[in-house]
């Protein structure tokens, strides 16, 4: 209560009246400012007969001192709060990834004449704080506390929850071309088999990891998630290794492997046979293996 009306009415319609030191008629309100709650306000109200004798009264109204430490409001970001917010609540919790470093929480107040702290800091209702969180795998608690105006005070409190760094390092897809891996693909198996004739100079490798937030190489180059990467195969009848190194976003890494076998041709036919001078007789086949030339 900001204010207060106050009726007085005189006795002898002669007599003239004050409240407040404004002049006043009988019957007639005055509406009076209130001291801040907790402090008292005196209205004098002076009477003062035809004859000029005055009498005063005095009204003293006590302005109650609020009680109120509850929240309005309370919001986060990112993240949300595990329960819906009420001011009779005061523990939440809010899990965010691993990759935030900071929180802003948006508390508000009930009553505007009660004061408030984040973690310590005085903040006005509506204020955003930003709070710095722990390492990832930790918790950190956001402390607010709201205090009446009569020095009562409440506490809530919110644990802020950061995931730890992922740790799987495994690959959900790998194919190559041409070739097929031996045995087919399994996240388990760390090491595969491909066999391509020998006229095969390259082969694609086509890794997928399972969590997008690892980094991949193959043979050592730096590779996206579902990227291609073409190798160079060593020559007929030599193995290749290409090794695929998969890092989780923990720093734990998992290596496959992939041995590429590239057949060694058994082509021993001759493409074409010529003499000078003469003539072969019959003409050249492939697949005719003796021949006679007459010559001078």
């Amino acid at each position: 209560v900001g204010s207060i009306r106050v009726t007085p009415t005189l006795s002898d319609p002669a007599a003239t009246m004050t409240v407040n030191g404004q002049a006043t008629n009988s019957g007639q309100a005055r509406t009076v400012t209130l001291n801040p709650a907790g402090q008292p306000t005196n209205i004098p109200i002076v009477v003062t007969a035809q004859n000029g004798t005055p009498k005063t009264y005095q009204v003293t109204v006590s302005r109650g001192v609020s009680g109120n430490n509850n929240l309005q409001g309370l919001t986060v970001s990112p993240g949300t709060l595990d329960r819906a917010f009420l001011a009779s609540r005061t523990g939440y919790t809010v899990n965010v990834a691993s990759t935030v470093v900071n929180i802003t929480v948006t508390p508000r107040v009930q009553d505007p004449a009660a004061t408030m702290t984040v973690n310590g800091q005085g903040t006005n209702s509506g204020q955003a704080r930003t709070i710095q969180l722990g390492a990832e795998g930790s918790n950190t608690p956001i402390i607010i506390i709201v205090t009446a105006q009569n020095g009562t005070q409440r506490t809530y409190t919110v644990g802020i929850n950061r995931a730890a760094r992922n740790g799987n390092n495994n690959l959900r897809i790998l194919t190559v071309s041409p070739g097929t891996l031996t045995p087919s693909f399994d996240e388990g198996l760390l090491t595969y088999t491909v066999d391509v004739a020998n006229n095969v100079g390259t082969i694609n490798v086509t890794p997928t990891p399972d969590d997008s937030t690892a980094t991949m190489t193959v043979n050592g180059q730096a590779i996206g998630s579902g990227q291609s990467r073409t190798v160079s195969l060593n020559p007929a009848g030599q193995d290749t290794n290409v090794p695929i190194v998969v890092t989780a976003q923990n720093g734990n890494a998992k290596s496959y492997l992939i041995t590429v076998s590239r057949g060694v041709s058994s082509n021993n036919t001759l493409q074409s046979l010529t003499v000078s001078p003469g003539t072969l007789n019959p003409t050249f086949s492939a697949n005719r293996t003796s021949y006679t030339v007459n010559v001078a």
